[in-house]
C-alpha cells in the first residue's frame, strides 16, 4: 500500500490499489469513473454529504471496499469529497487539473463531457500513480478560510470603488 508523501517513479504501479476512482467534481454535483479489472463504471452524485453517502453505498455495492480516488484540484468544489474519502480509509490524490489535461492529449481524446472527464482522470491515475494527498491541519484550513475571506473583501472594496 502506498504512504502519504511517498515519492514515486513517473510510472509506478506499486500503489495500484485494485479499484480506481477517477471523479470530475463540479459545484452541484461530481461524476465518477470507477476502474476495475478493465472494466469501467460510472455515475454522478450531488456534491454534498448526502451525495457523499451515496458514492459510498455505490462502491460497497460493487464490492470495492477501497479505492484509489483521484481528483483534480478544483478549490472549495474538491476539498469536502477529498476530506470525506480520505476520513473512510480510501487513498486520495488530488491532481493538477493541467496535467490531466495533458495525459487527455497524449490519448488523443476530444470528448468533453463530465463522464468523459472522469474516465480520464480514472485512466490518468491508474496510468500515473500520483501522489497521496493528506488533508490539511486545522490551522491551516483555519489559514485557507481567512485568505480566501480576504481575498472576497478586497474584490468586494474594489467592486464598491
Amino acid at each position: 500500500m502506498c504512504q502519504e508523501g511517498e515519492s514515486l517513479p513517473l510510472y509506478s504501479w506499486r500503489c495500484f490499489v485494485g479499484a480506481v476512482l477517477g471523479i470530475d467534481v463540479g459545484k452541484a454535483n461530481f461524476h465518477c469513473a470507477l476502474l476495475i479489472d478493465g472494466q469501467s463504471r460510472s455515475n454522478s452524485f450531488s456534491n454534498s454529504l448526502t451525495g457523499f453517502g451515496k458514492l459510498l453505498g455505490w462502491l460497497r455495492n460493487r464490492d470495492v471496499a477501497h479505492v484509489h480516488a483521484c481528483l483534480e484540484s478544483t478549490g472549495g468544489w474538491s476539498e469536502e469529497l477529498a476530506k470525506f474519502l480520505h476520513e473512510h480509509g480510501h487513498d486520495v490524490s488530488v491532481v493538477n487539473p493541467a496535467a490531466v489535461k495533458a495525459f487527455g492529449q497524449s490519448e488523443l481524446s476530444r470528448t468533453k463531457t463530465d463522464k468523459a472527464d472522469a474516465a480520464l482522470i480514472a485512466r490518468y491515475c491508474h496510468a500515473m500513480a500520483p501522489r497521496l494527498w493528506t488533508p490539511p491541519s486545522p490551522s491551516q484550513q483555519r489559514l485557507q478560510r481567512l485568505s480566501r475571506r480576504r481575498v472576497a473583501l478586497d474584490d468586494m472594496r474594489v467592486q464598491r470603488e
